[in-house]
């Protein structure tokens, strides 16, 4: 635990984390501690809670940190893996306005560089810090309306809506199952897919990041599986935190293609959740803008379109402008944050190329 002014920077050591996420009447799993603290163990990064207090009101934000080069005495911080930002149990400005100048004077006295956020579309966690972090738009998410069976079937679009009847007539089967039960398969299918899609280090995890993940939540994850015939066609790790659930990482066998599986999994694992109480099931974004990925995602609710926002905050400047001039990178804040890291593929940086 770390002493800051009006509150504290807490490790994934220090268990009050969950005592302090809940004081919060709404939150979700990326603003956990075992969460952060499986995507600290994926980007090789140390995972921190910083809690700001000011009479009854707290302001919360997770936050990833690394040196800015090994050994290095400078670091950078971003947002977990997912949708978090600062989340408050109050609007007041002056609160909101004294809590960032409290994180903006830890990072200077740290020797923190840079802060990048992916911020959270239901939560709307964009307006807390807005005049430091600069919310920015980059893409659209979406969500499945949780409010009953009827609002979930009625917010599909015609041609998802018969995909899922058309898996049923064919008899595709949904189960879940738990980590332990069906964590080998998810990952055989899992890689396979992400070979199969050419897909960048980036989507790549390891298995202590599985580990934590499924061993520290606070909700324990399931994996929703589809098969046809007995045969594994379809499988999804799903996240959860009250209210929210989560599309978290999914994987399919093309040779199921024509039966539509990844259609009757959402719509399956959408009835699953409303049946447990949760009011939102997030399927999260495209790759790039709206494209093929988004589209498919979208077709689950015509009305569940969010705006999904980032935010850039630069604390050191003289030292952002030199790293930026070692880099041969120009120091304007760009489609690429921070700058000086743009040779590297990793979740520590980007804004535009940030898909899920």
């Amino acid at each position: 635990m770390t002493l800051v002014a009006n509150g504290t920077v807490l490790k994934t050591t220090d268990p009050v984390w969950e005592e302090v996420l809940g004081r919060f009447p709404a939150s979700d799993v990326y603003f956990e501690r075992g969460y952060c603290e499986a995507c600290a163990i994926a980007d090789s990064a140390r995972a921190y809670l910083f809690v700001y207090t000011q009479g009854d009101a707290q302001v919360i934000y997770p936050f990833l940190m690394r040196p800015v080069t090994p050994g290095a005495v400078l670091s950078d911080v971003w947002s977990p893996y997912g949708y978090s930002g600062p989340l408050a149990t109050t609007a007041d400005p002056r609160v909101l306005r004294a809590s960032a100048d409290a994180f903006d004077s830890f990072c200077r006295e740290t020797g923190v560089v840079t802060s990048f956020t992916r911020f959270h579309p239901l939560l709307g966690t964009e307006a807390c810090w807005a005049p430091r972090l600069g919310p920015r738009f980059v893409r659209h998410t979406c969500y499945i309306d949780l409010r009953s069976p009827e609002v979930i079937d009625g917010n599909m679009r015609a041609e998802c809506r018969n995909k899922v009847r058309k898996g049923a007539r064919a008899g595709l089967a949904f189960e879940v199952r738990t980590w332990d039960g069906a964590g080998p398969l998810f990952l055989e299918l899992y890689e396979a897919t992400m070979r199969k899609l050419s897909a960048s280090d980036w989507y790549s995890f390891p298995m202590s990041y599985y580990e934590t993940l499924v061993s520290r939540a606070m909700e324990k994850p399931w994996i929703s599986v589809v098969t046809a015939d007995g045969r594994p066609c379809a499988v999804a790790l799903i996240l959860t935190h009250k209210p929210f659930a989560h599309y978290h990482l999914s994987a399919w066998d093309p040779e199921f293609k024509q039966l539509a599986p990844n259609n009757y999994l959402l719509c399956s694992t959408a009835l699953l959740a409303w049946s447990l109480g949760y009011t939102h099931f997030h399927l999260g974004g495209g790759v790039q803008g709206d494209d093929a990925l988004f589209l498919f995602k979208a077709s689950f609710n015509r009305c569940g379109e969010l705006d999904f926002k980032v935010g850039q905050w630069v604390h050191l400047a003289d030292e952002y402008g030199r790293l930026c001039a070692e880099m041969g990178r120009p120091g304007e804040i760009q489609d690429y944050f921070p700058p000086y890291r743009a040779r590297e593929s990793n979740r520590c940086c980007s804004t535009l190329q940030w898909g899920r």
